[in-house]
């Protein structure tokens, strides 16, 4: 047997103890995606009543995996899919398989299809978060192989966060999640340097993980839709916005919902947790402003996705900057490690640019979902901060206690300030912004990280503030004379600069920031920066 033969056989011919392990006892009609040479096939094919179908791109092994299971197509994936019956099959194995495709979530979308009501998909994907591939990236090494996790046929690469989204987005509930991991790497997770800390406290839980094994199934099995509350938030809208065409409160009147309207924001925990025993019924908080103007889909969208992982804590639609909802203000918002902030994700595109689900580190706080459970785990908002901060912080915790924050693609809101005209912030917002990510800074970030971020702000101040000194007389003459005239021109110039009221805000922020971490510091003892 030629070399090519050896290495055909040994690639195509694992049999997956592991994945089999995952296939329901009760499926009578398997569909196995990439069956290689059948031997997967032929250990399922052992228990009596079982039709084994397979797909395969390598007309060698296709031609091998014939002779063990009842039908075998040799081709594409993507080429067979029309072959392929509605409501056929009871499990659906793809292991190793949507990597390999330049589209899996439509391939997987198409296969969804194929399935009973009640069936199951059942997958295996490597990890790029594979401790040996980062280090080597940090090396400055990609090199393809024959095989493993950096085979050359691979066109897609998955984390654990970006495994979840894939089968969010093919209409999948997933039910279980488990690794294969490589025994020679210590499974704790180590400290990231010091001057990182915030969103890397589980960066390394996965680092020793070289493949992810999923079971989910069929959304037509999903129980039915949580029960529903909305807290309604009253606040005043932006100077000059429009008025709202249809307000969130109709929602509640449509809908039925039962309602708590909060005038001072934020709402404590205990009138959350009442609200919730109000009704027993009620697993799904929905936050509203009541100037926000929501789709017909909202409430349907961020019921069903609730349900699509027990992981799931904090939903949010997209935010859109038109009453039409065609231009996105944001999806929600990431943590920029470089920069050492919360940008906005999706501000200016069209809803086609984010189609699928997407985790979050935060979102906007017009409109929102959280769990009950969330609530009870996590406890209610934080009222020294202000409400973006708020949000923002609420969504850390819930991080941590292990619950995503998700957008929900079909689910969208527009909300009076975020239209163009209404995106210049007040003052009084960009003093609570600057206070809002000093405190938060100084609650979750190293303190490598908060210096950062303290000292780029009082940069900005000074650099906006004090002018520079230019030593150079304008004219001939004396020396003298031309330096007291440039002293009065750069003292003019400060004082215009001290009167602008960004500037006041920004000098305002960062003396109370100071003022209150001095009397923290003086009563508690902690250190800046320490959380």
């Amino acid at each position: 047997m030629q070399e090519n033969e050896k290495f055909e056989v040994r690639y195509y011919g694992r049999r997956r103890p592991e994945v089999i392990r995952l296939i329901p006892d009760k499926a009578q009609r398997i569909l196995d995606v990439g069956c290689g040479n059948g031997e997967l096939g032929k250990v399922l094919k052992q228990k009596k009543g079982v039709v084994v179908h397979g797909i395969e791109v390598c007309e060698a092994a296709g031609r091998r995996a014939s002779a063990h299971l009842d039908r075998v197509w040799i081709g594409r994936v993507e080429d067979m899919l029309d072959e392929l019956h509605p409501c056929t099959y009871d499990c659906i194995v793809v292991a190793d398989v949507l990597e390999h495709l330049a589209d899996p979530y439509s391939v997987l979308k198409n296969l969804v299809h194929k399935l009973q009501p009640a069936g199951t998909v059942v997958a295996s994907l490597p990890n790029v978060q594979y401790e040996e591939i980062v280090l080597g990236l940090c090396a400055g090494r990609w090199n393809y192989t024959s095989e493993g996790l950096l085979d050359r046929t691979h066109l897609r690469f998955f984390t654990r966060q970006s495994v979840r989204e894939l089968f969010w987005a093919a209409g999948l509930h997933v039910t279980h999640m488990e690794e294969n991991r490589d025994s020679y790497i210590k499974p704790v997770g180590r400290k990231f340097p010091g001057r990182r800390r915030a969103f890397f406290f589980k960066a390394f839980q996965d680092r020793c993980v070289w493949q992810f094994l999923v079971r989910a199934t069929k959304s037509a099995s999903i129980p039915t839709s949580p029960g529903m509350g909305v807290i309604l938030r009253l606040t005043p809208g932006p100077a000059n916005a429009p008025a709202p065409p249809t307000p969130a409160k109709h929602i509640i009147f449509q809908k039925k919902f039962p309602c708590l309207t909060v005038e001072d924001w934020p709402p404590s925990l205990d009138q959350i947790m009442k609200f919730c025993s109000r009704d027993h019924r009620i697993e799904l908080v929905m936050v509203l402003d009541a100037q926000v103007v929501p789709n017909d889909s909202l409430v349907d969208s961020m019921a069903f996705f609730a349900q699509c992982d027990p992981s799931i804590g904090i939903l949010f639609p997209g935010t859109y900057s038109d009453p039409e909802c065609t231009r996105l203000s944001s999806i929600g918002f990431r943590w920029s490690f470089s920069r050492h902030q919360m940008e906005a994700l999706g501000r200016g595109d069209s809803a086609s640019h984010w189609p699928f689900p997407v985790c979050l580190d935060s979102g906007t706080p017009h409109a929102f979902a959280v769990k009950r459970e969330v609530f009870k785990d996590v406890g209610g908002f934080d009222e020294r901060l202000n409400l973006k901060w708020q949000m923002h912080d609420f969504c850390y915790r819930a991080l941590r206690r292990g619950y995503l924050s998700v957008y929900v693609p079909e689910a969208r809101v527009w909300h009076p300030s975020c239209a163009p005209e209404q995106n210049t912030a007040s003052n009084g917002m960009f003093f609570d912004d600057v206070l809002g990510q000093l405190l938060w800074a100084e609650r979750y970030c190293a303190f490598g990280e908060w210096y950062t971020i303290f000292r780029k702000l009082l940069h900005s101040a000074l650099t906006g503030t004090v002018p520079k000194m230019n030593f150079r007389p304008p004219y001939t003459g004396s020396p003298l004379r031309g330096l007291y005239w440039q002293a009065c021109t750069w003292a003019r110039t400060f004082r215009k600069n001290l009167a602008d009221p960004g500037k006041k805000a920004l000098w305002h922020a960062l003396k109370v920031y100071v003022l209150r971490a001095k009397l923290r510091t003086s009563s508690s003892g902690v250190h800046l920066g320490r959380a």
